[in-house]
């Protein structure tokens, strides 16, 4: 991995109407930096990580108590994430992170990426790879996501 991937704290994935609504970022434990929101204009916050205390001012956060682990069940967090991504991408732009931005992150936008595009994991995470390079869920992430892709498609 290249130093300047690891130093890339948050992604642009999904790009909005406007500079002020609708993006989707994918990021690491940094990009909840108060400077890093206010100049992307997010205003919604989903950490998938266990153990981020962290209060974020003026921001609708949602925490997913989640481990980088490939018995974690991430696939019950689903459709909770998508209905929360999907409600606030109409009034502002939206951070998915975790601690790196490589699989906790990246898995659940995975998710919601696959729902309103229709597409497979596979193809959707080529795509987001393009997009951040670090991208990388574990294995057990991958069999959830194919699990998903079959309700779903």
């Amino acid at each position: 991995m290249l130093i300047q991937e690891m130093k890339q704290n948050c992604s642009l994935i999904l790009k909005g109407e406007s500079e002020d609504k609708g993006n989707l970022y994918l990021g690491n434990l940094n990009s909840i930096e108060e400077d890093n929101l206010k100049a992307k204009f997010i205003k919604a916050v989903i950490t998938a990580a266990r153990g981020v205390n962290t209060t974020i001012k003026n921001v609708n956060h949602y925490i997913i108590e989640a481990d980088d682990d490939d018995n974690f069940q991430i696939i019950q967090h689903f459709q909770k994430s998508i209905k929360f991504i999907e409600q606030n991408l109409k009034s502002t732009n939206v951070l998915v992170h975790c601690f790196a931005g490589v699989s906790r992150s990246a898995t659940i936008v995975c998710a919601y990426l696959m729902k309103i595009e229709k597409k497979d994991s596979e193809t959707i995470l080529i795509k987001m790879k393009a997009l951040r390079h670090q991208v990388n869920p574990n294995e057990g992430f991958r069999n959830q996501l194919k699990l998903f892709e079959k309700k779903i498609l």
